[in-house]
């Protein structure tokens, strides 16, 4: 009977180490207007993620969309109550497929959801590993064209590129 208590004991100290992350960090976004003089970055999105597995993961990110700022009061009306509607869609979902949990630079792929459309994403990701998980950059290209319900965002004569590059930053434990 003592043992059974100890490897009960046992097995639940050692549930971190098997994986199973939760990881939180930032979105941010840059979108480039036609005529292509204009950037426009949009930043603060803020990040959370349910990460399962250890050294092959898979998850969900989720971002809460009415944090992202552009630096322009009218812009960022326009994008949260025109084009986003984040009163209603708060969050985007990114769900990662299996990727390895290793140092160094390599290819993931998703699906993205806006609104309610989904559309597979690719792009890449640099892993550095800290004592209790890992630090994550990456990088995709979101084609607005993807998502209709968005529509393409313009205003007195400039109007968005349809590829937006989007960066997340995530800290994984």
């Amino acid at each position: 009977m003592k043992y059974l208590v100890f490897l009960a004991i046992l097995a639940t100290l050692a549930q971190p180490l098997l994986g199973d992350y939760k990881a939180t960090g930032k979105a941010e976004w840059t979108a480039v207007g036609k005529p292509s003089f204009l950037k426009i970055n949009g930043v603060g999105g803020k990040l959370g993620c349910t990460l399962k597995g250890d050294k092959f993961v898979t998850g969900e990110c989720l971002v809460h969309m009415k944090y992202f700022k552009t630096g322009m009061d009218l812009r960022d009306d326009h994008m949260h109550n025109k084009y986003l509607l984040t009163e209603t869609y708060e969050y985007s979902k990114l769900t990662l497929d299996k990727f390895e949990v290793k140092e160094g630079e390599q290819e993931f792929t998703g699906k993205l959801t806006i609104k309610k459309e989904t559309k597979a994403v690719r792009g890449k990701i640099l892993l550095t590993k800290i004592s209790s998980g890992f630090n994550g950059k990456a990088e995709f290209e979101v084609n607005i064209k993807d998502y209709p319900s968005i529509g393409v965002p313009s205003y007195l004569g400039i109007t968005v590129a349809n590829k937006v590059k989007v960066k997340i930053e995530l800290e994984a434990k």
